[in-house]
């Protein structure tokens, strides 16, 4: 914020002693520049855990960066086009700046779009995905093994399938 004072009042020396208004407008726009960046450091400055707690985990992935888009693109193309119209046409100039502002809306919209939906993702985190615990069994209840077969009557003996086999029949005598 000091560089940002110091700034201003060299664009002020600056025009009233050079008497020249395109360097006093530059470096009143430089200290502007240095008043937003201080500002952000100083907001930031919270959160940078990495230099005042030497054990502080490093941050997972870009979650404070927006997905891609391409209104940036267009942005600069009606930049090019307002600036391009400031030298030939006026109307080009017009358009260039409603591209400008149309894209500048537009970047705004799917930021705000995309903060809402980060928002609400971290209101309801996603459940584990471990599975639930086995249920207790319940006292005097009947238990199954759930891989013993499960007895059904056969056509031909009319014995359940998994009922073992009588082997005194079916075995021939011996002597």
């Amino acid at each position: 914020m000091v560089l940002s004072g110091l700034a201003l009042t060299a664009a002020v020396v600056y025009g009233l002693v050079a008497k020249e208004l395109a360097g006093a407008v530059m470096l009143g726009v430089f200290s502007v520049a240095l008043l937003y960046i201080a500002t952000v450091l100083e907001h930031a400055a919270p959160y940078d855990f990495a230099e005042t707690d030497p054990d502080a985990e490093p941050e997972v992935g870009p979650s404070h960066l927006f997905p891609p888009s391409w209104w940036p693109i267009v942005m600069a193309i009606g930049a090019a086009l307002f600036l391009f119209g400031l030298k030939f046409s006026i109307i080009v100039m017009g358009l260039g700046f409603l591209v400008f502002a149309t894209a500048m809306i537009g970047w705004y919209v799917q930021a705000g779009k995309y903060a809402a939906e980060k928002k609400a993702h971290e209101a309801h985190p996603p459940t584990s995905l471990e599975p639930p615990a086995p249920a207790e069994p319940i006292e005097g209840a009947e238990t199954t093994d759930p891989a013993a077969p499960t007895p059904t009557p056969t056509a031909a003996s009319g014995e359940p399938a998994g009922a073992p086999a009588d082997t005194e029949s079916t075995s021939a005598p011996t002597s």
